[in-house]
């Protein structure tokens, strides 16, 4: 973590701990640039923004498509068994889930809502290209969670 790229806010509890050493988190804020406040001006502040979120129109509808992706198609299409439940037509994955079930959907990214992914459509065993574009398939073996590697080299990892 970079925390003068990855960190914008601190949010503290309003304890005896913190209220006392203002000064010093004022300085430390200061140095990084970073903004500082209690956890109850931060939820007041997430509040508001929620509200203002809630009338703005633009969030509405992404908020209804989003919600309509993750459902499947609703309007009487009829998916055949077998295939994937967004309706994509493509079948769905080989395999169960963590839960013992078998998957609904060609990809997680189908799944997600955001397309297919460089492993849709892959049977078991075969290779993915490399997700960082190089051209050659991804490295043969698994990694130490038992996923299929997913790059052709360190390089490119």
């Amino acid at each position: 973590v970079a925390f003068a790229r990855h960190v914008e806010r601190l949010v503290l509890p309003k304890v005896e701990k913190y209220t006392g050493r203002t000064s010093e988190i004022d300085e430390v804020c200061k140095k990084n640039g970073w903004e500082w406040c209690w956890m109850e001006e931060e939820k007041a502040r997430r509040e508001a923004m929620e509200a203002e979120d809630a009338s703005d129109e633009k969030m509405e509808a992404w908020k209804k498509k989003l919600k309509a992706m993750a459902e499947g198609p609703t309007d009487g299409v009829k998916v055949p068994e077998g295939c994937c439940v967004k309706g994509c037509g493509k079948p769905v994955a080989p395999g169960l889930t963590k839960n013992g079930n078998p998957y609904k959907t060609c990809c997680r990214g189908c799944a997600l809502g955001f397309g297919h992914d460089l492993r849709c459509g892959l049977k078991d065993g075969e290779r993915p290209p490399c997700k960082m574009g190089c051209g050659m398939l991804a490295a043969p073996g698994k990694t130490s969670k038992g996923r299929a590697l997913d790059t052709c080299c360190r390089g490119c990892a």
